[in-house]
């Protein structure tokens, strides 16, 4: 699987906002509260050399303190039939989906402190 399609996925289905995101944001979804001032940031990941490049992608995975994951995305995100727009996008994830995002996104030190238990040696 190609990482962007897995990304794709990801958001698929997500609440994708135009503009830029808040710095503190409060979002509900699906009936759980997400915000900023409750979670950590545990990882990020760009691409592309600036915000201004087409390419531009921001990705930010954070963490609540029950244990929640919301990966945060910002750039410019696909959009079917309308074409492609600069936005955001908030998209809940499962432990496992979480595990991914750290592997795919090379971020291998967090995937080792945040799952080390679930992580073995070849």
């Amino acid at each position: 699987m190609m990482i962007d399609d897995f990304i794709d996925e990801l958001i698929q289905g997500a609440a994708t906002r135009p503009g830029k995101v808040r710095a503190m944001f409060d979002v509900v979804l699906g009936g759980r509260r997400y915000r900023a001032e409750a979670m950590e940031q545990v990882a990020s990941y760009e691409f592309g050399r600036s915000p201004d490049d087409f390419s531009y992608t921001e990705e930010a995975l954070y963490r609540s303190a029950k244990g929640a994951f919301l990966l945060v995305v910002e750039g410019w995100l696909h959009h079917s039939g309308d074409g492609t727009s600069y936005g955001h996008a908030y998209a809940p994830l499962d432990r496992s989906q979480a595990m991914a995002w750290l592997e795919f996104r090379g971020r291998h030190e967090a995937l080792t402190e945040l799952f080390g238990d679930e992580v073995e040696d070849a």
